[in-house]
């Protein structure tokens, strides 16, 4: 039988916030019991953190602060542990920019990987985003 593979899709840094350390949790748990994990997560450029769990997993980042996406990781409040920006400023071109750099980014991972679940955090336009390109 083989293992079942999970992409599991977060749009903020997954070592720096509750919901990046649940999700770490769940890919180093469900690797305990033979599951493949593969993961997107946004990122700043430069990003350098990779824990122990996430390294043993594939994956890929989306970084912000770059010439495509040319400011902070959307966070998901307005206080968070990181330098950020707000969803209610993600508008015209940074709305387009947004949804293009994880659009790359998740068709890659589902053609590299080709999940048979696809696991995403917070319920914004990025959960949307992968039901869309899944479909596909």
């Amino acid at each position: 039988m083989k293992p079942l593979k999970i992409l599991h899709v977060i749009g903020q840094r997954p070592e720096m916030t509750g919901s990046g350390i649940y999700l770490e949790s769940l890919i180093g748990e469900s690797q305990k019991y033979g599951f493949l994990n593969y993961w997107v997560a946004g990122v700043p450029a430069g990003h350098e953190h990779r824990s122990e769990v996430m390294l043993q997993a594939n994956g890929l980042y989306v970084s912000f602060e770059t010439e495509s996406l040319d400011f902070p990781v959307v966070g998901m409040s307005d206080v968070m542990p990181y330098k950020s920006s707000l969803f209610k400023e993600l508008k015209g071109k940074r709305l387009i920019s947004y949804k293009s750099a994880f659009t790359q980014a998740l068709q890659t991972a589902i053609k590299q990987f080709d999940p048979d679940i696809i696991h995403t955090n917070h319920l914004f336009l990025l959960s949307a985003l992968v039901r869309k390109l899944s479909e596909l």
